[in-house]
């Protein structure tokens, strides 16, 4: 696994108090800080305008499409005050994004799987995977419940959406 991206997700420490409760304190990882490898890969054109449309896909995806506005209005907020807080060498390519996984290599001719899991304590999630995303009605990974949905895998598919309350697996891809 490749993380790219800031600790405020990835590690408990280090730690700062404030409003009578611990938070993790902002920094790059040691493989994403400026001039490193990863971060001269991820300041590309491409790989910056891909990010960028994706933060664009998010809002619109709020804005216009989810049906709890007021959640959606609570995530709008909660990202204004991310790009206003975090640092920008903290966020992914100038984006609100500040935590990114990076899973296999693409010259492989295959990737492993996601276990059921939920993304704990991101406020919104954009999954652009390469392989089928399975979606399940239990609460824990240990009672996941039923299959209830299997989003096929398609070239391009971009899935936004709350999963830290929703458990979801990515299955084995095969290919180039």
């Amino acid at each position: 696994m490749y993380l790219f991206g800031s600790t405020i997700r990835a590690t408990r420490f280090p730690l700062y108090y404030k409003d009578s409760a611990y938070h993790n304190l902002p920094r790059p990882y040691a493989n994403f800080k400026p001039g490193s490898k990863a971060r001269q890969y991820t300041d590309t054109k491409w790989f910056t305008t891909f990010v960028k449309d994706i933060e664009s896909c998010g809002i619109y995806f709020l804005r216009e499409m989810y049906h709890d506005k007021h959640k959606a209005k609570l995530t709008l907020f909660k990202i204004a005050q991310a790009k206003e807080i975090i640092p920008s060498n903290c966020r992914i390519s100038g984006t609100f994004f500040n935590h990114m996984t990076f899973l296999g290599n693409l010259n492989d001719h295959s990737t492993s799987m996601i276990d059921i899991h939920k993304d704990e304590a991101d406020v919104i999630t954009a999954l652009f995977h390469l392989g089928n995303t399975n979606y399940y009605s239990g609460s824990t990974k240990e009672d996941p419940g039923k299959l209830m949905y299997s989003t096929k895998f398609r070239h391009g598919r971009l899935q936004i959406g709350f999963f830290d309350n929703i458990l979801h697996s990515r299955d084995k891809w095969e290919g180039y």
